[in-house]
């Protein structure tokens, strides 16, 4: 099929048409389904903390390619988070199309490869908004690059081509580790092209041609420096154990991966699914594909057909590859076998029945063409049907610009609404997840305090609203009535500060307790010469804390002099002394006044509950040392 049909002045405002209004349905600016998962890449794109973001918040895998790259608009030119975004994932969605559009030449069929690509049927949506889509987009380009390299008009540039394919097989990696499987593929089928080669043991030939080894040479430079990134960006993210353990499924978790697999096809067959039109497209699939197939003229020579066609071997073998990969996958039954790790499998499947279409011939090719186009397009129509039947739904974001008219404050709620809520105006708004769920930034909470007025919102989390709770160590207050924003049950909260006081009589201590008119108490603890020196002056009272931040004031009264070497050291210690958060020296020119005590603050935040906290004060040596109390502050 190598008839173009469509002129240029035909095609490209087709396709312009297409990509609009692809971006007007799923860009995030717009998208009516935005959840909390995809507000983190805005989120990520205003406040980009590297390394420590090369993974998206809280994983070890999913590249940040998307906030990466709109950082540089947001901080370059100022761009809003959520444009940038939007623009940034549509520039890579545009960029591998047109990388996978090059290996067809009838622009009927690229239009329906761009209905495939900007519009998937509903239950793989995830193709526009997740990261399964962009993996797709960089193999397509890295191919794409493989492809123009064997054209090339020499050497360099063939080694050029080569080094960017080999960058965008990084990327993509980067982005999903399930392109691995791609490149793999890859490999195999370069392996297929010397096999005659290696059969009659000619191994000399790579030493022998300098072309050869030169690629050879900087495809295993490309190795490396891709895997020692790769491992970096891992190094530096947060590990999720579940990931890396347990990575195949025992026997009775496939066939549970099977059964649901097979539970949700058998919905949409039966109209059971919340998608009509993808149900009427489940049967023009089973209807129409085999009449496609029946329309071309291969049929006989089919074997030796698909071995001439090495990107139709590429893509079918990724889509089932990938589909008994994700059957076994460990990760993927946790996560309820969801249908977005099956999106590759998907697009993978249809390009590999487009490049069929392309390659063979038919008596009837216009007939062919129309029904391809029928079916994919009822799919295509499935993907935004909702959005505006019965009813016109608006972006997620518009319909929650109300929270704008709140000013800066910061939020504490649902997962599902915390990070969403962000990311209407990431500028003045900073929201966590409660501290029972899952929270994936941990820098959050503390900043979430920070700010002038703090939220509570219950949607998901509670009943009601609490007088008082506690949040990631903070006792909260509730501060006038509930009210509700965009349909968000909201209240107002204020932190309380918590203050304890401990006397020098309910602290473990050596030395000698005296009467002293100058303490609250009218006692104090004197340590001199004769201490113990394996021992702390004083210690206790083994407290259990939950994680926040604290303010430990010592109260303490020495000779004030001019000598700057250190006399003891305050600790704060957890889990009965096994292990010491902070520590601050204290010298004998830190006293100013004779006569009078004086307050040495140490302030840490504890990063989760303990248990054993201690305050204390080892003495090494000097002038006599008195203690008056401490006292703790919860912030």
């Amino acid at each position: 099929m190598n008839t173009t049909r469509i002129s240029s002045s035909v095609y490209y405002p087709l396709l312009f048409l297409l990509i609009l209004f692809s971006f007007y349905n799923f860009a995030e600016i717009y998208f009516p389904l935005l959840n909390s998962n995809m507000a983190i890449t805005i989120l990520m794109a205003q406040n980009l903390n590297l390394p420590g973001d090369l993974y998206f918040w809280g994983q070890d895998r999913g590249g940040s390619l998307i906030p990466l790259l709109a950082n540089i608009l947001v901080e370059a030119y100022k761009f809003p988070s959520v444009l940038a975004v939007s623009l940034i994932h549509y520039l890579i969605m545009i960029a591998g199309f047109f990388a996978m559009a090059s290996f067809f030449r009838n622009r009927n069929l690229k239009l329906i490869l761009a209905l495939i690509w900007f519009f998937p049927s509903w239950h793989f949506l995830d193709q526009v908004f997740t990261l399964f889509g962009i993996q797709m987009c960089l193999v397509a380009i890295a191919l794409y690059f493989l492809k123009i390299m064997q054209v090339a008009m020499n050497r360099y540039l063939q080694l050029v081509w080569l080094s960017l394919a080999c960058f965008s097989f990084i990327i993509s990696i980067w982005v999903s580790d399930l392109a691995i499987v791609s490149l793999f593929i890859v490999a195999m089928i370069v392996l297929w092209k010397y096999l005659p080669m290696l059969r009659k043991k000619r191994y000399l030939f790579f030493f022998k041609d300098r072309n050869t080894l030169l690629q050879a040479v900087l495809v295993a430079t490309w190795f490396i420096l891709g895997t020692a990134f790769i491992l970096y960006a891992k190094h530096k993210a947060t590990r999720t154990e579940g990931y890396h353990t347990h990575h195949l499924n025992h026997p009775g978790e496939i066939f549970t991966a099977l059964r649901i697999i097979f539970y949700s096809i058998w919905r949409v067959f039966i109209f059971a699914s919340e998608n009509f039109m993808e149900s009427i497209y489940a049967w023009a699939i089973v209807a129409g594909i085999p009449l496609v197939i029946s329309l071309s003229n291969t049929r006989s020579h089919f074997l030796k057909f698909c071995s001439s066609h090495k990107w139709l071997i590429f893509f079918t073998l990724n889509g089932i590859v990938i589909f008994f990969l994700l059957v076994l996958s460990h990760w993927v039954y946790l996560n309820g076998t969801n249908r977005k790790y099956f999106t590759l499998v998907y697009i993978s499947l249809w390009i590999a029945m487009l490049l069929y279409v392309e390659a063979t011939g038919s008596h009837n090719r216009q007939l062919r063409l129309i029904i391809l186009l029928i079916v994919v397009l009822i799919g295509s129509i499935s993907s935004f049907n909702r959005f505006f039947f019965p009813e016109r739904l608006p972006s997620r974001l518009s319909a929650m610009a109300d929270f704008k008219k709140l000013g800066d404050f910061g939020l504490i709620s649902d997962y599902w609404d915390a990070y969403l809520i962000a990311s209407v105006d990431p500028k003045h708004i900073v929201a966590t997840p409660h501290d029972k769920e899952n929270v994936r930034n941990h820098n959050l909470p503390e900043l979430v305090f920070k700010m002038p007025k703090l939220y509570l919102a219950r949607d998901g989390w509670m009943d009601s609203f609490p007088d008082t709770i506690t949040q990631f160590g903070h006792i909260l207050s509730r501060k006038g009535s509930e009210f509700k924003v965009a349909t968000i049950a909201l209240c107002q909260y204020e932190r309380v500060y918590y203050k304890r006081t401990f006397i020098c009589e309910e602290m473990q201590h050596q030395g000698t307790v005296n009467a002293d008119p100058l303490t609250g108490s009218g006692k104090s603890v004197v340590i001199g010469k004769d201490f113990d020196r394996k021992k702390h002056f004083i210690y206790g009272p083994f407290l259990s804390l939950q994680h926040g931040t604290i303010l430990v004031q010592y109260s303490l009264k020495s000779e004030p002099d001019l000598n700057t070497r250190n006399i003891a050291v305050l600790e704060i210690s957890v889990e009965y002394g096994k292990k010491v958060i902070a520590t601050q020296a204290i010298r004998s020119c830190d006293f100013q006044r004779r006569d009078a005590y004086q307050l040495f603050d140490l302030k840490t935040t504890l990063d989760k509950d303990y248990k054993g906290v201690e305050f204390r004060i080892m003495y090494l040596g000097g002038p006599d040392i008195y203690f008056d109390r401490v006292e703790l502050t919860g912030m």
